[in-house]
């Protein structure tokens, strides 16, 4: 019976075997070097995130778990107020946790007057 000449040496199927284990070990570093998000849902097109606005301490927890998610998941962010004068404070508190992350990374941030809602955030992570 007649073997193809690919398999009777075992080089090729050797190399075979080496490369996707290669390709298998690179896909898991990958996977392993993406920090687990905090507060966005990566798989969903956007994520909403209430501020804990009467609780100071405890919004600039949220702010830094915001900012790293915005730089890990290469978020655009819309600030949802209530006030015109809440958006240019949130934005400068979100733009310097982020700077201090990624002073390259450049953050897209707008807002939103919603009179009728308390103060949101809401990320729109980058889809590759």
């Amino acid at each position: 019976m007649p073997q193809a000449p690919a398999l009777t040496g075992g080089d090729a199927v050797a190399q075979a075997r080496k490369a996707e284990l290669e390709k298998a070990e690179a896909a898991l570093k990958a996977a392993e070097s993406k920090p687990k998000a905090r507060v966005i849902d990566p798989t969903a097109p956007t994520t909403v995130v209430a501020l804990k606005t009467t609780d100071s301490r405890a919004m600039r927890r949220q702010l830094d778990d915001i900012a790293a998610d915005v730089v890990s998941y290469q978020c655009e962010v819309v600030f949802q107020v209530p006030r015109t004068e809440d958006a240019p404070w949130l934005k400068t508190l979100l733009q310097k946790r982020v700077r201090k992350l990624d002073s390259g990374f450049e953050l897209k941030q707008k807002h939103e007057i919603q009179r009728s809602l308390p103060a949101q955030v809401v990320l729109i992570p980058h889809q590759q």
